[in-house]
């Protein structure tokens, strides 16, 4: 069991991690002169947040490193659909994990992130495009399609290794 100064004190971590791993260590694949595809590991902190320490802090600390990391460094127009996309990033790790409670094997975590990047990543993200550009919806499918190809497998392959080796560093998360 996790105490509440933990839960906390590890949200916050988690929250700086995204921030720092989003907005500062980002890329953009450009082709033509048009960015492609965005490659960033912001969202694993907040799986890893969503499946340690459960759906709410979860989804709170999605909504914390959107917001925050919005005044550190914008890119672009708030627009509160992110918003919705990093709580959700959050709160469906931790609820899928919730039914896992023995180990998470690499094929679980799979499925967990799978589902969390095709809600947030496939469906809404061109959604929230479409909304703010006033493109067609399609016109942002295929890009954030193909990423999530490449990114999901790497994400869960540090969903795993951290998990595995943050159990030894923080003996209270066994």
């Amino acid at each position: 069991m996790i105490s509440r100064v933990t839960k906390i004190s590890l949200a916050g971590l988690f929250v700086a991690t995204s921030i720092i791993l989003a907005r500062f260590f980002a890329g953009d694949i450009i082709i033509g002169g048009l960015s492609v595809l965005r490659i960033s590991f912001g969202t694993v902190p907040i799986y890893l947040s969503g499946i340690i320490l459960g759906p709410v802090y979860g989804a709170f600390t999605g909504i914390l490193a959107d917001i925050l990391g919005y005044f550190l460094k914008p890119l672009g127009p708030y627009f509160p659909g992110f918003t919705v996309n990093g709580a959700l990033s959050g709160l469906i790790p931790g609820l899928l994990a919730s039914f896992y409670n023995q180990k998470k094997s690499w094929w679980r975590l799979l499925l967990i992130v799978a589902l969390a990047e095709t809600v947030t990543s496939v469906m809404l993200t061109p959604l929230w495009l479409s909304m703010i550009t006033g493109k067609a919806f399609i016109a942002f499918l295929p890009s954030n399609l193909l990423s999530r190809v490449f990114l999901i497998p790497l994400h869960v392959t540090l969903v795993k290794l951290i998990l595995k080796y943050s159990s030894r560093a923080i003996p209270s998360l066994r």
